[in-house]
């Protein structure tokens, strides 16, 4: 699994696990999380050996050495019990890693990318999750919102879904927070639009 931010290959990776556990899969193991640079210092096998009907997130694949590769290798190759195992990188780190260690290509068959959603993507989502959320956003509100993302793209932090989220639920906060104004909104009808959606706007986003 490979993408900019890992918290987020992580994050898809538990999801993925209770998706086959709530569709009855025998995933009934612990499920363990190691850097490639701490396995490097310890024995695959021992670590694998008590993860039966479980699975094992390596971080940072790319920074294995040949040695663990290779035992790591031998030992999946080898041992009779059912584990899941999965690697987690960069997309360019995951890239050299396979053209270092060709065999660890074969050996996982399934790669799966999280790519850096755009701009326009992130406010799209945004909007989208505030409606789920029983809210909308008016369009100066939508503008105030792109402000934030941008900023944060400036800063040369890529925005994540979850990123967008959490801008959405802190307006949602400052929306909520009883006080003259929002007393005056709802005398005036103003708190809601025509369907009964509460309304987040401009200094709703504002810091």
């Amino acid at each position: 699994v490979t993408g900019h931010d890992l918290s987020v290959c992580f994050e898809l990776i538990k999801t993925f696990m209770t998706d086959l556990k709530d569709k009855g899969c025998a995933l009934n193991g612990k499920t363990a999380k190691i850097s490639a640079v701490n396995l490097n210092k310890k024995e695959p096998s021992e670590i694998i050996s008590k993860l039966q009907d479980g699975a094992l997130i390596i971080e940072r694949a790319g920074r294995k050495r040949k040695e663990t590769v290779e035992k790591l290798q031998q030992y999946l190759h080898t041992t009779p019990m059912s584990v899941m195992i999965f690697i987690t990188d960069t997309e360019q780190g995951m890239k050299h890693f396979i053209e270092k260690y060709p065999v660890m290509g074969q050996l996982f068959g399934y790669h799966i990318n999280i790519k850096d959603y755009s701009e326009d993507e992130l406010v799209e989502y945004a909007v989208k999750y505030a409606y789920d959320c029983e809210y909308a956003i008016d369009e100066m509100g939508q503008m105030a919102l792109r402000t934030r993302i941008d900023e944060m793209v400036a800063n040369e932090n890529i925005p994540t879904m979850a990123e967008a989220r959490n801008i959405v639920e802190d307006a949602i906060d400052r929306a909520n927070r009883k006080n003259m104004k929002h007393f005056w909104d709802i005398l005036l009808h103003k708190r809601y639009d025509s369907e009964d959606m509460i309304i987040l706007r401009e200094e709703d986003f504002l810091i």
